[in-house]
C-alpha cells in the first residue's frame, strides 16, 4: 500500500471518528427533546426502547429486562455511526446548517416512515399518535442541526466542545504585581 493510500485512509478513519464523537454529543442533544416530549405527555416512551424491546428475546411489545440501557447505549451507537457517514461526506467542507437538518429529517423519514413501519415496532409517521412524531421530527431537526455545527465547528479548527483526544492546554493565568496592595 503506498503512503498516499495510507494517509488518505488515515485522514478518513480520523474524519469518520470525529463525526462519530459530534453524532454522540448530537444525540444527546435530540434525547434531550425527547426527554421534554415525554415530560409534556407528548410521547409516552422513548423509540428506542421500543426497539430494543423488539430486538430481545421474547414478547416483542413486553417489558424486558435491560431494555432501557440497552436502549440507550444502542441510541448513542446509531448517532456515532450516522455521524460518522455524515463527516466523511462532508470532508473538510464546511455544511450548512441546513444540509446537517436534511439530513436528520430523511434519518427520521427512512427510520419513522418506511424501516421501524415494516418490522412492525412502530407506526408509520402519517399513521402515528400525534405527539411523538412532532416531537421526534424535531428532534432530528436538532441532531442534523447539531452535527452540522459541530463539523463546521471542527472544520474552522475551533471546538464548541473539546475532543476526548485531545489534551487539556493549561492557559496562563493572569497576575497583577502591585493591583490590591496599599
Amino acid at each position: 500500500m503506498s503512503t498516499v493510500q495510507t494517509s488518505l485512509q488515515s485522514r478518513v478513519l480520523a474524519n469518520a471518528a470525529r463525526g462519530a464523537s459530534d453524532g454522540v454529543i448530537a444525540t444527546a442533544a435530540m434525547s434531550a427533546v425527547m426527554e421534554l416530549g415525554r415530560r409534556m405527555g407528548l410521547l409516552p416512551e422513548h423509540p428506542p426502547k421500543h426497539v430494543m424491546r423488539a430486538g430481545l428475546p421474547g414478547h416483542k411489545r413486553r417489558p424486558k429486562k435491560y431494555e432501557s440501557p440497552l436502549a440507550i447505549l444502542a441510541h448513542f451507537a446509531f448517532g456515532a455511526g450516522l455521524g460518522g457517514l455524515f463527516s466523511m461526506a462532508a470532508g473538510k467542507r464546511r455544511v450548512p446548517v441546513s444540509l446537517g437538518v436534511g439530513y436528520g429529517v430523511a434519518i427520521w423519514i427512512a427510520g419513522y416512515q418506511a424501516g421501524l413501519p415494516a418490522l412492525d415496532i412502530l407506526p408509520p409517521i402519517s399513521e402515528d399518535r400525534p405527539g411523538r412524531p412532532l416531537v421526534m421530527g424535531l428532534g432530528h431537526v436538532v441532531f442534523g442541526a447539531c452535527l452540522a455545527i459541530l463539523h463546521n465547528d471542527q472544520v474552522r479548527g475551533q471546538r464548541l466542545v473539546p475532543r476526548l483526544e485531545e489534551e487539556a492546554e493549561p492557559r496562563p493565568v493572569p497576575v497583577h504585581l502591585g493591583a490590591g496592595i496599599g
